[in-house]
């Protein structure tokens, strides 16, 4: 991750935390605020930002789980829940993407799958320079493509006719 961002790199990091792996809370807080000083893009869930801070947070979850990713140094973060809104914030602004549509899920292996396809499908869209708002939906659209797979992507996504379909209003895509 230094080597990354000395040499001008994005770094993302996924902080997906589960107590049952790695029981000691405080040993993962201490290692992930070592990793954050070189995150450009955090990537929690809504379920991450629970189990990292405080389950019983409702409400006050999201602006806990900002301001501690911020504080600790990521650049961007952008917080998933399972279906509904994303909120995408740099520290000066947050911007709330959505609400976007459930998908539904056939197995436990195939939500997996579309969780680790949406944060590097993000990571792309950003890369092509698109705005906040194309880059979280181009993220669903490639993990709606992955919920409806099994095993491994046999064939190269077309990012163009995926950035086509955000471009096109919904009524004229049926």
């Amino acid at each position: 991750m230094r080597l990354g961002v000395r040499l001008g790199k994005l770094v993302s990091l996924d902080p997906n935390y589960d107590p049952l792996v790695w029981p000691d809370r405080e040993v993962a807080r201490e290692v992930i605020a070592e990793i954050l000083l070189y995150v450009s893009v955090v990537k929690p869930s809504l379920e991450d930002a629970r189990r990292h801070f405080d389950p019983n947070l409702d409400d006050a979850i999201e602006g806990v789980c900002l301001d501690a990713f911020h504080y600790l140094g990521a650049g961007v973060v952008v917080m998933t829940r399972s279906g509904g809104l994303v909120t995408v914030s740099d520290g000066s602004s947050v911007e709330r993407v959505g609400p976007l549509p459930r998908v539904r899920v056939e197995n436990v292996t195939g939500a997996r799958d579309a969780r680790d396809a949406f944060g590097p499908a993000l990571l792309i869209a950003h890369l092509d320079g698109r705005s906040r708002e194309e880059c979280v939906r181009f993220a669903h659209e490639v993990a709606t493509l992955k919920l409806g797979l099994e095993g491994h992507v046999e064939r190269m996504i077309d990012r163009e006719a995926l950035y086509g379909r955000l471009d096109t209003p919904a009524e004229q895509q049926a």
